[in-house]
């Protein structure tokens, strides 16, 4: 019985040191030393990439409950906004009719890739995007190059609230 608690005592203080010299990230987390980059893939919400066309989005949602087009105003022209439900909703170009943006603000079944979506905790989304950073309180974002990104807002707590994809025009 001593064996094994010497074995296992020895077993912890070798751990105890190794986390002190393994890179960690800003949460104290130990990282591995060759961590994946964030993708392009990461970057979509509900299976809905970036740059998809109307015909993917409708193949895979069906036809919005409501349709709305902003004037031809702002950074992207005209947008062509399509919503389903109350809480997800997908922002088109209007000249391209592809994807800008993608938002959703419940617990509806709409995840980023990783499976993190509405209700899960910030700490699970801070695990799979190394990037991901604070930008302001409850808000993380992370992004690929500096022009395709995800916003995840959270409450007090640290629980996702909503979950917002976006382009930089």
């Amino acid at each position: 019985m001593l064996k094994r608690a010497l074995i296992v005592s020895a077993l912890g203080v070798s751990l105890s040191f190794m986390s002190g010299i393994l890179p960690q990230n800003e949460w104290g987390d130990v990282q591995a030393v060759a961590e994946a980059k964030t993708q392009p893939q990461d970057i979509a919400l509900g299976g809905i990439q970036l740059g998809a066309n109307m015909e993917r989005v409708r193949s895979i949602y069906g036809e919005p409950d409501h349709k709305t087009q902003s004037p031809n105003n702002g950074p992207f022209g005209r947008v062509i906004t399509w919503t389903y439900g109350s809480s997800f909703k997908i922002e088109f170009d209007g000249d391209s009719h592809t994807v800008i943006g993608a938002e959703t603000t419940a617990n509806n079944g709409i995840k980023l890739p990783s499976g993190i979506g509405v209700g899960d905790n910030i700490n699970a989304a801070k695990w799979h995007y190394d990037s991901m950073k604070q930008s302001a309180k409850n808000q993380y974002r992370f992004d690929y190059n500096w022009y395709l990104g995800v916003l995840l807002k959270t409450n007090n707590n640290g629980v996702i609230q909503s979950i917002n994809m976006y382009m930089v025009p």
